[in-house]
């Protein structure tokens, strides 16, 4: 009993010591803010949804945008907000914007992608109409303007977004997404386009659940179907915008590379690819579980996200 009891103790403490090491990510600590971060409730698609809202006391009354950023599977808002160093808040506060932070079903999304084991695939939840519900909230009691309404997403909550730009692009004036490629055809309920919107992604080549080099997708046993490269999935959307072929490319930082398609007029696409980076979002405040691979911390996608949505500068992009 001795013996059995000593070898339960070394599997928990070898276990103990796993998922510290795999599986814990970095806290850091909460900004102290001018106002307050609200948990926020509606009825919406017969269901009661939850998220949480910053308004920063710079916000304007009437026509000011607002940021919408949805957290990848397993996850919610809260932890979505944490995992982006709170950043959004911060940015918020700095620039003068409202920050969302919505909470799927059962921690993930109803998007594109046809197969999913998730509580919102299983239950087809209407997340399109929680979207246009929350923007609208937002409007009667912030002021913000509806055409200025900008989507942020990671992984799970990229696809959200991607289902968000096929299906309801009046919603949505541009999006930043990191670690999701488009779901192939032959995966998708979408359309295999979408509507002509500013684009920003990032993608890790080492990403081993939403590969770069497109193929199946998959989340510790989940397999929702294959994706769209990244370099394929960023030219979807330069040709829907109208864009030339080819685009620029730049090294911005060790092992990273940014291709960029524009043109006069017309909405921009731009992919930044992290030669070392895993299933996580590129910043400096948050080390991902190590289980998801290496956090690039040269590139910081929070702030090229508000940047490239022009609300650093108090500018709007062509829609």
């Amino acid at each position: 009993m001795r013996r059995i009891g000593k070898g339960i103790g070394i599997f928990l403490a070898l276990s103990t010591l796993g998922w510290f090491y795999f599986g814990h990510a970095s806290t850091p600590a909460e900004p102290a803010l001018k106002g307050a971060v609200r948990a926020e409730a509606l009825e919406s698609g017969g269901r009661t949804r939850s998220f949480l809202a910053y308004a920063p006391p710079n916000l304007p009354t009437r026509g000011g945008a607002l940021v919408i950023v949805l957290h990848g599977t397993s996850m919610d808002g809260a932890q979505m907000r944490r995992w982006n160093g709170y950043a959004y808040d911060s940015l918020a506060e700095e620039h003068g914007f409202a920050v969302v932070y919505r909470d799927g079903v059962g921690g993930s999304w109803n998007d594109c992608r046809r197969a999913g084991a998730r509580q919102a695939k299983q239950e087809n939840v209407d997340d399109v109409a929680f979207l246009r519900d929350v923007i609208e909230l937002m409007r009667r009691r912030h002021g913000v303007e509806t055409t200025r309404v900008f989507l942020v997403g990671y992984s799970n909550g990229g696809q959200m977004a991607y289902r968000m730009l096929a299906e309801a692009p009046d919603a949505v004036a541009g999006a930043a997404v990191t670690a999701a490629g488009y779901p192939a055809p032959e995966t998708s309920i979408c359309p295999a386009q979408a509507a002509g919107r500013p684009v920003l992604l990032a993608h890790g080549v080492a990403d081993r659940f939403a590969p770069y080099a497109g193929g199946e997708a998959w989340f510790f046993g989940a397999r929702p179907g294959a994706v769209l490269a990244a370099p394929e999935t960023a030219a979807l959307f330069a040709r829907a915008n109208g864009l030339p072929e080819k685009a620029e490319t730049h090294a911005i930082g060790d092992g990273v590379d940014e291709k960029v398609w524009r043109a006069e007029g017309r909405p921009p696409v731009v992919l930044t690819s992290l030669e070392r980076g895993g299933h996580t979002i590129p910043q400096k405040a948050v080390r991902f579980p190590r289980i998801l691979g290496p956090t690039i911390a040269d590139f910081d996608m929070p702030r090229a996200a508000i940047d490239f949505f022009g609300l650093a500068k108090g500018l709007k992009l062509t829609r």
